[in-house]
């Protein structure tokens, strides 16, 4: 029964990234989307995940841990990693929407955007329920981790963004395909790495 188990948690991690990268691929590929729209998803996958990471850690990580030297607590945690990739992530957005909207003047389709962000949700939440049974308990430097490694993420995924929307406005939609296959093995290798780690 291990067996089973520990082939469902392999597996698990690695089909919610593939199921979150899949999801602006289809809107462009799939339902004719303009290539900005990949690039919109992508930033408002960044806001989920930065809003569920913030959640996994309020619900598994101690308020406080008296046997770290600095004595952290998970408040002070979430509200450096909150201000951080929310302010980051809202700026960024800020751009996206003038330069999408005002400069490039491309409409982005409103049920390819709502489609999308719904199932982006799904696939997020669903790694986030995998990763509230994986890595319960979370201990406060764990949850540190936890917070950086999404960090990490969320400044990755913004720089691609913000360099994927120069590449729209000067070279049309097939740099989608490799920014997609960039993003999708990123993140397949971190779902797989979090489970080493």
């Amino acid at each position: 029964m291990a067996a089973p188990r520990s082939l469902a948690a392999a597996v698990a991690p690695t089909a919610a990234a593939l199921g979150v990268n899949a999801v602006p691929a289809a809107a462009v590929f799939g339902a004719g989307a303009p290539a900005e729209t990949a690039m919109v998803l992508y930033f408002l996958e960044n806001l989920v995940i930065v809003l569920l990471t913030a959640l996994l850690v309020r619900l598994l990580a101690p308020a406080r841990d008296e046997t770290s030297p600095n004595h952290r607590t998970r408040r002070s945690l979430l509200s450096t990693y909150l201000v951080v990739a929310l302010g980051f992530t809202l700026i960024n957005g800020l751009f996206i929407a003038l330069f999408v909207g005002v400069f490039l003047d491309v409409s982005i389709p409103r049920a390819a955007l709502v489609g999308g962000v719904a199932l982006i949700v799904v696939f997020a939440a669903a790694g986030t329920i995998i990763a509230l049974v994986r890595l319960r308990p979370l201990s406060l430097a764990a949850a540190e981790t936890v917070l950086e490694r999404t960090l990490g993420r969320v400044f990755l995924l913004h720089l691609g963004v913000f360099i994927g929307v120069f590449l729209a406005a000067s070279v049309g939609s097939w740099f989608v395909w490799p920014f997609i296959v960039l993003k999708t093995v990123t993140d397949v290798g971190q779902a797989i790495q979090a489970l080493r780690g």
